[in-house]
């Protein structure tokens, strides 16, 4: 049985699953396997137990994709390394050092909702974020350190004390020192709100044709 808090990993709702395990023809076998040998899984003190069929589950590594070093920024480190294993996006779309680059259902953006609707909300803001460069001739943008900063200190201000961060397990949406990178702390009905319309001030700005200055102000 879980001895962690509910919620803390995605739970299992079933009403079949302990009775399942307590049937007389059931033996439960927690010990570690050794190797696999033709049908029979040998376990690291000797049992062997012959099998039908063997299930693997493999580990989500959602903050280790290796997309994240194939992208380089302006100042020629990789998002990989910017991010260092725990990432950080702006409303889980832009990164500073990373000018015109728009993500796509990233850390820190899904919450217990569909992920339909996070992404719904991203592609707006993304959407008016490209109207807003052709309307005044802006040809590059790049998010603001500060305000970058703010927000991944008012994400993890609200993640401090949650279950997702002291529910009593290792998820796969918390790095190696314990901090919710994945999970969205709140609503994502605020999250929506905030991506209704690109914030433009929060972004320095290159423009062909007007200055800048007077844009970002």
């Amino acid at each position: 049985m879980p001895r962690y808090r509910f919620g803390s990993k995605r739970p299992i709702l079933s009403n079949t699953y302990y009775p399942a395990l307590s049937q007389g023809h059931v033996d439960v076998v927690t010990e570690g396997i050794q190797r696999v040998d033709g049908g029979t899984i040998v376990c690291r003190r000797g049992a062997r137990h012959e099998v039908d069929t063997i299930i693997t589950a493999i580990v989500y590594r959602y903050s280790r994709s290796l997309l994240v070093n194939r992208v380089v920024g302006r100042e020629g480190r990789t998002l990989g390394e910017t991010w260092n294993q725990s990432p950080r996006p702006y409303l889980g779309t832009t990164v500073p050092g990373f000018p015109n680059m728009f993500i796509l259902l990233p850390p820190n953006s899904i919450g217990i909702n569909s992920v339909i609707f996070s992404l719904e909300s991203q592609i707006a803001y993304v959407m008016d974020a490209l109207r807003t460069m052709e309307r005044h001739g802006i040809t590059r943008i790049e998010l603001q350190p500060e305000a970058f900063a703010d927000y991944i200190a008012e994400c993890d201000r609200r993640s401090t004390g949650s279950v997702w961060t002291d529910g009593g397990c290792k998820a796969y949406y918390t790095d190696d020192e314990g901090r919710n990178y994945a999970i969205h702390p709140g609503f994502e009905s605020g999250d929506r709100w905030r991506a209704r319309r690109f914030d433009l001030a929060r972004y320095m700005v290159a423009a062909a044709e007007h200055d800048a200055e007077a844009l970002a102000a």
